[in-house]
């Protein structure tokens, strides 16, 4: 068994794309630690984009997993909860608008000046008032309600529409500058568009064209503006689709990207601040997967771009693979449960006192 799993678990490197969110069914949600730092505005607006809030210990379930995250990471510092009186000046409030009063443990918490800042940071020994824009961890959380259900496109978004031509999900954004448009892209778990050839050119041109749009951003662009162009996933653009409306690409443009000119079915360049944006995903990569797995959840140190080089080609998709490997993790958890159930269960201090805060 332990050598099946092991080859599956080899073969789906290149096959099943995992998220950085895992579910707890004991907290009702998905929950994921950053450890690349930002202030308490930036943290908060991370989380929303996924649709999600700064995590707090609203509940004794949320305290006991942000406790386990902080002590299998072995943070010596503080990472920001998501309570803070930004919205309510005359009290310590959650995102989701539960009074630090009403939390759990609240009585060990010494007291907290707002004066000495407006947002709230938790180690493994305490919770203290901080500056917002203060520089810190955090973790984010999504509480699962009912009847949500993830589309075809592996995501709650039912902005993403997946074209059967290319096997890829696509979504249009508003106008924003490259940049943003990039995070925010990476946030949904998808990529600015990188378009392989004519025929997935053709697929997103007939599909925009419902919403008459004739001319979108995509992920080509001349970073160093000397007429070296690449996808966002690195690779040269002789690679991909690069038949542009000038027969070639241009040189020593002020900040270019390239853009899908769907009159013409060719490659456009203009500034990257200009213009709608599309952004692709890969419909194997879920954010959110629905499965209980309770293996120690550990951050990267790192936020990566997710991009079809990095699980294969979303066009060959080895969906019984992925079928396969969760039923073979929910066997092993299973065994793994039975084995340790007679294991004493490990406890961690939060405020300097032991759980339930009795000596």
């Amino acid at each position: 068994m332990k050598l099946l799993i092991t080859c599956v678990l080899l073969l789906a490197v290149t096959g099943v794309v995992r998220s950085g969110f895992v579910y707890r069914k004991s907290i009702n949600g998905w929950i994921k630690p950053y450890k690349v730092i930002a202030t308490y505005a930036e943290a908060s607006q991370r989380c929303h984009r996924r649709g999600a809030v700064v995590a707090s210990p609203i509940t004794a379930e949320l305290l006991n997993e942000m406790k386990n995250i902080i002590a299998v990471n072995k943070h010596s510092g503080p990472f920001y909860i998501g309570v803070s009186t930004r919205y309510y000046p005359d009290r310590f409030m959650s995102e989701e608008g539960v009074s630090l009063d009403d939390m759990p443990e609240t009585n060990l918490i010494s007291l907290l000046d707002s004066n000495s800042g407006k947002c709230l940071s938790m180690s493994s020994e305490s919770v203290q008032a901080v500056n917002c824009t203060t520089k810190l961890p955090y973790m984010c959380y999504k509480e699962r309600k009912p009847n949500m259900k993830l589309t075809e496109c592996g995501t709650f978004d039912t902005g993403y529409k997946y074209l059967n031509a290319t096997g890829s999900c696509y979504k249009v954004y508003d106008s924003m500058s490259w940049g943003n448009a990039s995070t925010i892209c990476a946030d949904d778990g998808a990529y600015l568009a990188v378009i392989d050839d004519r025929v997935e050119a053709q697929a997103i041109c007939s599909w925009l064209g419902k919403s008459e749009i004739t001319k979108i951003c995509i992920g080509t662009r001349d970073l160093e503006e000397d007429g070296h162009w690449t996808s966002v996933n690195g690779e040269p653009l002789e690679n991909v689709f690069h038949d542009w409306s000038e027969g070639h690409p241009p040189k020593f443009f002020k900040n270019p990207c390239g853009y899908l000119n769907c009159q013409s079915l060719t490659l456009d360049y203009h500034n990257c601040n200009v213009g709608q944006q599309l952004c692709e995903k890969d419909p194997r990569k879920v954010i959110f997967p629905d499965t209980n797995d309770e293996t120690p959840v550990e951050t990267d140190g790192k936020e990566s771009r997710n991009s079809p080089s990095a699980a294969g080609s979303p066009k060959t998709g080895m969906d019984w693979l992925g079928k396969l490997v969760a039923e073979l993790r929910a066997a092993q958890n299973q065994n793994n449960s039975t084995t340790n159930s007679n294991k004493k269960p490990v406890t961690f201090q939060l405020f300097g006192l032991p759980e339930g805060g009795k000596k």
